[in-house]
Protein backbone atom coordinates (compact mmCIF):
# COMPACT_ATOMS: atom_id res chain seq x y z
CA UNK A 1 0.00 0.00 0.00
CA UNK A 2 0.99 3.50 -1.09
CA UNK A 3 0.55 6.39 1.54
CA UNK A 4 1.13 9.63 1.05
CA UNK A 5 1.72 11.11 4.24
CA UNK A 6 1.35 15.27 4.67
CA UNK A 7 3.58 16.61 7.27
CA UNK A 8 2.45 19.93 8.94
CA UNK A 9 4.40 21.73 11.54
CA UNK A 10 3.14 22.50 14.48
CA UNK A 11 6.22 23.62 16.03
CA UNK A 12 6.34 20.92 18.61
CA UNK A 13 9.12 19.51 20.06
CA UNK A 14 10.98 15.80 18.54
CA UNK A 15 9.13 14.29 21.00
CA UNK A 16 6.05 15.48 20.71
CA UNK A 17 5.95 14.61 17.05
CA UNK A 18 7.04 11.55 17.25
CA UNK A 19 4.43 10.81 19.77
CA UNK A 20 1.85 11.86 17.54
CA UNK A 21 3.45 10.20 14.14
CA UNK A 22 3.21 6.80 16.08
CA UNK A 23 -0.66 7.90 17.41
CA UNK A 24 -1.55 8.69 13.35
CA UNK A 25 0.14 5.80 12.17
CA UNK A 26 -1.92 3.44 15.01
CA UNK A 27 -5.42 5.24 13.83
CA UNK A 28 -4.54 5.21 10.09
CA UNK A 29 -3.83 1.15 10.46
CA UNK A 30 -7.04 0.83 12.72
CA UNK A 31 -9.39 2.65 10.26
CA UNK A 32 -8.12 0.90 6.91
CA UNK A 33 -8.12 -2.09 8.15
CA UNK A 34 -12.24 -1.08 9.11
CA UNK A 35 -13.39 1.01 6.78
CA UNK A 36 -13.94 -1.64 4.25
CA UNK A 37 -16.95 -2.38 6.11
CA UNK A 38 -17.76 -0.06 8.60
CA UNK A 39 -18.40 3.23 5.80
CA UNK A 40 -19.30 3.90 2.61
CA UNK A 41 -15.47 4.77 0.74
CA UNK A 42 -13.48 1.88 0.89
CA UNK A 43 -10.07 1.33 -0.36
CA UNK A 44 -8.27 -0.58 -2.49
CA UNK A 45 -4.08 -1.74 -1.89
CA UNK A 46 -1.84 0.42 -3.66
CA UNK A 47 -4.20 3.96 -3.50
CA UNK A 48 -3.09 7.15 -2.22
CA UNK A 49 -5.20 7.85 0.99
CA UNK A 50 -6.56 11.68 0.76
CA UNK A 51 -7.82 13.64 3.79
CA UNK A 52 -11.25 14.44 1.75
CA UNK A 53 -12.22 10.66 2.19
CA UNK A 54 -11.01 10.13 5.08
CA UNK A 55 -13.07 12.81 6.65
CA UNK A 56 -15.99 11.80 4.70
CA UNK A 57 -15.93 8.62 6.10
CA UNK A 58 -15.36 9.83 10.00
CA UNK A 59 -18.27 12.09 9.13
CA UNK A 60 -20.74 8.89 7.72
CA UNK A 61 -19.60 7.26 11.16
CA UNK A 62 -20.52 9.75 13.12
CA UNK A 63 -23.68 10.61 11.57
CA UNK A 64 -25.05 6.84 12.04
CA UNK A 65 -23.63 6.74 15.68
CA UNK A 66 -25.87 9.93 16.24
CA UNK A 67 -28.69 7.99 14.57
CA UNK A 68 -28.23 5.03 16.38
CA UNK A 69 -27.63 6.61 19.83
CA UNK A 70 -31.15 8.59 19.19
CA UNK A 71 -33.18 5.49 17.85
CA UNK A 72 -34.85 3.96 20.91
CA UNK A 73 -37.22 1.08 21.68
CA UNK A 74 -40.09 2.13 22.27
CA UNK A 75 -41.60 0.86 26.05
CA UNK A 76 -44.33 2.05 27.84
CA UNK A 77 -45.63 1.73 31.21
CA UNK A 78 -48.52 -0.65 31.97
CA UNK A 79 -51.83 0.80 31.54
CA UNK A 80 -54.71 -0.41 33.53
CA UNK A 81 -58.11 -0.46 31.05
CA UNK A 82 -61.79 -2.03 31.28
CA UNK A 83 -61.75 -5.14 29.12
CA UNK A 84 -64.87 -5.20 26.20
CA UNK A 85 -65.53 -8.55 26.25
CA UNK A 86 -68.46 -9.54 23.82
CA UNK A 87 -70.41 -12.95 23.14
CA UNK A 88 -71.33 -13.01 19.58
CA UNK A 89 -72.97 -9.40 19.11
CA UNK A 90 -74.00 -9.28 22.53
CA UNK A 91 -71.80 -7.08 25.10
CA UNK A 92 -71.12 -9.18 28.22
CA UNK A 93 -70.08 -7.54 31.76
CA UNK A 94 -66.67 -8.81 33.67
CA UNK A 95 -64.69 -7.82 36.69
CA UNK A 96 -61.28 -8.13 37.34
CA UNK A 97 -59.94 -11.08 38.89
CA UNK A 98 -56.86 -10.48 41.64
CA UNK A 99 -55.64 -7.69 39.53
CA UNK A 100 -56.56 -3.82 39.74
CA UNK A 101 -58.45 -4.03 36.51
CA UNK A 102 -59.70 -6.47 33.48
CA UNK A 103 -57.41 -5.36 31.46
CA UNK A 104 -53.49 -4.13 31.34
CA UNK A 105 -51.45 -3.42 28.36
CA UNK A 106 -48.43 -1.71 27.35
CA UNK A 107 -46.03 -0.89 23.86
CA UNK A 108 -43.02 -2.88 23.36
CA UNK A 109 -41.26 -1.79 19.86
CA UNK A 110 -43.93 -2.69 17.52
CA UNK A 111 -46.20 -5.00 19.50
CA UNK A 112 -48.84 -4.86 22.03
CA UNK A 113 -48.48 -6.95 25.71
CA UNK A 114 -52.03 -8.01 27.06
CA UNK A 115 -53.21 -9.44 29.83
CA UNK A 116 -56.63 -9.81 31.24
CA UNK A 117 -58.31 -11.02 33.91
CA UNK A 118 -61.77 -11.30 33.61
CA UNK A 119 -64.27 -13.12 35.71
CA UNK A 120 -68.08 -13.34 34.92
CA UNK A 121 -70.20 -12.82 37.21
CA UNK A 122 -72.94 -14.03 34.50
CA UNK A 123 -72.46 -15.29 30.87
CA UNK A 124 -75.59 -16.15 29.43
CA UNK A 125 -75.44 -14.79 25.17
CA UNK A 126 -74.72 -17.55 22.92
CA UNK A 127 -71.37 -17.35 20.57
CA UNK A 128 -67.86 -16.89 21.21
CA UNK A 129 -65.97 -14.59 23.45
CA UNK A 130 -64.09 -11.88 21.88
CA UNK A 131 -62.05 -9.09 23.51
CA UNK A 132 -61.27 -5.71 22.03
CA UNK A 133 -57.82 -4.28 21.95
CA UNK A 134 -56.73 -1.22 23.47
CA UNK A 135 -58.87 1.54 21.51
CA UNK A 136 -57.07 2.70 17.93
CA UNK A 137 -54.91 -0.29 17.82
CA UNK A 138 -55.14 -3.07 15.11
CA UNK A 139 -53.19 -6.21 14.78
CA UNK A 140 -51.25 -6.34 11.58
CA UNK A 141 -51.65 -8.85 9.79
CA UNK A 142 -48.79 -8.91 7.33
CA UNK A 143 -47.26 -9.81 10.42
CA UNK A 144 -48.90 -12.70 12.42
CA UNK A 145 -50.92 -13.97 9.69
CA UNK A 146 -54.62 -14.81 9.00
CA UNK A 147 -55.68 -16.55 12.47
CA UNK A 148 -52.63 -16.49 13.89
CA UNK A 149 -51.87 -17.69 17.61
CA UNK A 150 -50.81 -14.80 19.92
CA UNK A 151 -51.22 -16.32 23.23
CA UNK A 152 -52.27 -18.51 25.89
CA UNK A 153 -55.38 -18.62 27.81
CA UNK A 154 -56.67 -20.59 30.79
CA UNK A 155 -60.10 -20.88 31.11
CA UNK A 156 -62.29 -21.89 34.37
CA UNK A 157 -66.01 -22.71 34.74
CA UNK A 158 -68.02 -22.11 37.70
CA UNK A 159 -67.85 -25.54 38.83
CA UNK A 160 -63.75 -25.20 38.75
CA UNK A 161 -63.16 -27.58 35.23
CA UNK A 162 -60.38 -25.64 33.79
CA UNK A 163 -59.22 -25.89 30.35
CA UNK A 164 -56.43 -24.21 28.55
CA UNK A 165 -56.58 -22.43 25.29
CA UNK A 166 -55.35 -20.35 22.64
CA UNK A 167 -55.37 -16.40 21.58
CA UNK A 168 -56.20 -15.68 18.05
CA UNK A 169 -56.46 -12.83 16.14
CA UNK A 170 -59.40 -12.51 14.27
CA UNK A 171 -58.90 -11.51 10.47
CA UNK A 172 -62.58 -11.43 9.39
CA UNK A 173 -63.01 -7.53 9.25
CA UNK A 174 -62.20 -6.79 12.85
CA UNK A 175 -58.28 -6.42 13.22
CA UNK A 176 -59.11 -4.90 16.71
CA UNK A 177 -60.84 -7.76 18.26
CA UNK A 178 -59.37 -11.13 19.75
CA UNK A 179 -60.64 -14.54 20.34
CA UNK A 180 -59.75 -17.24 22.76
CA UNK A 181 -59.77 -20.99 21.11
CA UNK A 182 -60.02 -24.16 23.46
CA UNK A 183 -57.11 -25.57 23.59
CA UNK A 184 -58.44 -29.13 22.94
CA UNK A 185 -61.12 -28.33 20.34
CA UNK A 186 -59.20 -26.66 17.52
CA UNK A 187 -61.38 -23.96 16.04
CA UNK A 188 -63.80 -23.65 18.59
CA UNK A 189 -63.94 -20.28 20.58
CA UNK A 190 -64.66 -20.17 23.92
CA UNK A 191 -68.32 -19.13 24.66
CA UNK A 192 -70.05 -18.94 27.82
CA UNK A 193 -71.73 -22.10 28.42
CA UNK A 194 -67.75 -23.11 28.92
CA UNK A 195 -67.70 -20.17 31.61
CA UNK A 196 -70.53 -20.06 33.71
CA UNK A 197 -71.83 -17.75 36.12
CA UNK A 198 -68.66 -16.86 38.13
CA UNK A 199 -66.15 -18.49 36.02
CA UNK A 200 -63.09 -16.29 34.67
CA UNK A 201 -60.91 -16.60 31.98
CA UNK A 202 -57.15 -15.07 32.10
CA UNK A 203 -55.08 -14.99 29.02
CA UNK A 204 -51.50 -12.77 27.97
CA UNK A 205 -51.12 -12.40 24.40
CA UNK A 206 -48.62 -10.43 22.42
CA UNK A 207 -49.48 -8.97 18.32
CA UNK A 208 -47.89 -6.74 16.13
CA UNK A 209 -49.82 -3.68 15.62
CA UNK A 210 -50.11 -1.54 12.10
CA UNK A 211 -48.15 1.72 11.89
CA UNK A 212 -46.09 0.65 15.08
CA UNK A 213 -42.04 0.38 14.16
CA UNK A 214 -39.94 -1.21 16.29
CA UNK A 215 -37.06 1.82 16.94
CA UNK A 216 -39.16 5.22 17.44
CA UNK A 217 -37.64 8.31 15.08
CA UNK A 218 -34.78 10.19 16.80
Amino acid sequence: MKLKIVTIDLELSTLQKRGCLVAASLLLATVTASLAFAVPQTFTPGETLTAADLNANFKGLDERATTLEGARVSVTPWVGADAVVKAGNSAVSVTADGAAKTMHWRRVGDSVEVNVTARFPTCMPPGGLSFSLPPGLNVDYAKTGSYGVLGAAAISHSSSTLARGFVLANAAGQPDVVFVDVADSDGVDVACSDIGSNGWVRFQFTAPIVGWNVYDAP
